[in-house]
């Protein structure tokens, strides 16, 4: 989701669910 964008301390690493690419 986009929220999880925001949460880079939990998804810090490239991933389609956050939007980090």
């Amino acid at each position: 989701g986009v929220e999880l964008n925001k949460r880079k301390d939990l998804f810090s690493y490239p991933n389609p669910e956050t939007g980090v690419s």
